[in-house]
């Protein structure tokens, strides 16, 4: 059992520098790669911020630059122009029907 003790003590000290290096051992790549990981993760919010930016600033331009919206009012006005004077159309037929019925068939010959 005496030749044991050293071989267990040698085993536990490899095993504690094993830990140890594990543990500590990799401090400067580690400690490199938490800053490279924050310092991307700082640049992906920066560009989630400026695409949100930028979606909302296209959206407007469209909207200040859609023909189809610009022009809606105006169809709409034209629409309601040409119901109005086809209206108008149609009273001036009537008044020239009741003209005709009035003067009679003679007035149509001559």
């Amino acid at each position: 059992m005496a030749g044991t003790a050293p071989l267990w003590i040698t085993m536990a000290l490899g095993l504690g520098g094993v830990m140890f290096v594990r543990r500590f051992g990799g401090g400067g790549a580690l400690a490199e790669l938490e800053r490279a990981n924050r310092v991307l993760e700082k640049r992906v919010h920066e560009q989630q911020s400026e695409i949100k930016s930028l979606t909302a600033e296209l959206a407007l331009l469209r909207s200040r630059t859609d023909v189809a919206l610009a022009m809606a009012p105006v169809l709409k006005a034209l629409e309601l122009h040409e119901r109005e004077a086809e209206r108008r159309s149609r009273r001036t037929l009537a008044v020239l029907d009741l003209i005709a019925a009035r003067l009679g068939p003679e007035a149509e010959a001559a």
